[in-house]
């Protein structure tokens, strides 16, 4: 697992945004800035919706290119160092590739793992964070026209005699899903390597592993 130092971290008032939130062990966001007038390499650091420094340039150069290929990324605080009454700040993050804990090893395989999308609307985001675990049960159900599935958290009601289906997101099927879905309707799956910042909503940040 990577550890990056955030640069930074005094800029711009960032300094007590670092002192009130920054703790080891806190999840972190890395979010790109393409638009970046002084690198368009770089890759933001955020804690919820509050902004606390940068990759620095070499290491954000290796990131963004594949950030920018749609591989999504979590991180942690590793450690934080701050003297009394100062702005200043060491700040260190440890970055894991989403996915990379349980890593397909065969075609076979990967035809079972996709990234949970639209998972940052606000129902979404609000079901997935108070019922979702590693693990979880959801189903799978094939939306009208087909290029799309939707996913279902089975959320415990009636003190846990009865599972409720409830959309958490999207899926893009392969055509292996597709035509599973055309014989079974409905597809058992699981949520894997679930990642959410405190205090944000969701990005693509959940991986999803069928069941069938």
């Amino acid at each position: 697992m990577p550890n990056h130092i955030v640069a930074g971290t005094s800029k711009e008032g960032r300094g007590q945004i670092v002192r009130d939130y920054c703790q080891p062990g806190a999840s972190t966001t890395l979010v790109r800035e393409p638009n970046n007038p002084h690198d368009p390499n770089a890759v933001k650091v955020m804690m919820g919706k509050h902004h606390i420094g940068y990759l620095k340039a070499p290491t954000a150069k290796r990131y963004a290119k594949h950030m920018d290929n749609g591989v999504q990324y979590s991180a942690v605080i590793d450690s934080m160092f701050m003297p009394d009454n100062s702005e200043w700040a060491r700040v260190t993050i440890s970055v894991t590739k989403i996915g990379s804990n349980v890593p397909p090893t065969s075609s076979a395989q990967r035809k079972n793992y996709f990234i949970l999308k639209e998972v940052s609307s606000g129902q979404h985001a609000t079901v997935i964070r108070k019922h979702a675990q590693p693990d979880s049960p959801c189903l799978i159900k094939a939306d009208k026209k087909g290029k799309t599935a939707s996913v279902y958290l089975l959320v415990p009601k009636l003190f846990g005699l009865l599972d409720w289906p409830v959309k958490i997101g999207v899926i893009q099927p392969t055509q292996h899903v597709q035509e599973l879905l055309l014989h079974h309707q409905r597809l058992h799956a699981r949520l894997k390597d679930l990642q959410m910042p405190d205090n944000a909503l969701p990005t693509s940040a959940v991986a999803v592993k069928l069941t069938v």
